[in-house]
């Protein structure tokens, strides 16, 4: 299917987008192997270091830097590259839950300690981030072909580095109960469009043709 991966390229100070070639103009990534992608979207900030493409050189990090909800980028690439009018666009949005503590009235008048003790500056970046790019998202499509799929959960239940998968399947299986015939009303009917590649091994290639000549 065709993909849209962020990341963020640290020495360039730029967004970085990884894409399968599902358009003419997409004629490099797909020389990028999975896991290198992998590694570049996932090395979040303060957790891991940054992934160095083998060759290029190329720092990147998280995409979630900037696209922590990437709803808005799957719209845009639907539209610039796939000529689909906003009106065809279906959107579901899945998160990895939210938290529920609220912010301390200390952030008020808060300074560097304040900010830098939990919840911290980065929760609060990365949350309004997220939420003002499904809004964005909202405007454009509308409520009722636009869903966000993200429980609400207590603080700590799914940190980066510390999770508890029982809690987390728990979570998953009720909400999920609650979702469904809103996922089957608006998505299960959907068939996807023939993907295949443009460029690599396994793109289209233009028929030969053969030219008859006479004399």
């Amino acid at each position: 299917m065709p993909l849209v991966i962020p990341t963020f390229d640290l020495g360039e100070n730029s967004t970085h987008l990884f894409k399968t070639p599902h358009h003419e103009r997409l004629k490099r990534d797909w020389r990028v192997p999975f896991w290198q992608v992998a590694m570049s979207t996932s090395a979040a900030p303060t957790y891991f270091q940054a992934f160095c493409l083998p060759g290029d050189g190329v720092r990147l990090v998280d995409g979630g830097v900037w696209a922590n909800n990437p709803a808005m980028v799957g719209v845009v690439e639907a539209v610039s590259f796939f000529g689909q009018p906003l009106e065809t666009i279906r959107v579901l949005s899945i998160g990895t839950t939210s938290d529920t503590r609220t912010r301390r009235r200390g952030l008020d008048h808060g300074g560097l300690l304040q900010w830098f003790r939990s919840p911290k500056v980065t929760d609060v970046l990365l949350r309004g981030q997220s939420i003002g790019a499904f809004t964005q998202v909202l405007h454009l499509l509308g409520p009722d072909r636009a869903y966000r799929l993200d429980p609400p959960a207590p603080g700590g239940l799914a940190q980066l580095d510390r999770a508890d998968a029982r809690d987390l399947t728990a979570k998953a299986a009720e909400h999920s109960r609650v979702f469904c015939p809103t996922f089957e009303a608006m998505f299960a009917d959907h068939t996807p469009f023939p993907y295949r590649p443009l460029h690599g091994p396994n793109g289209e290639r233009p028929a030969r043709t053969t030219t008859a000549t006479t004399s």
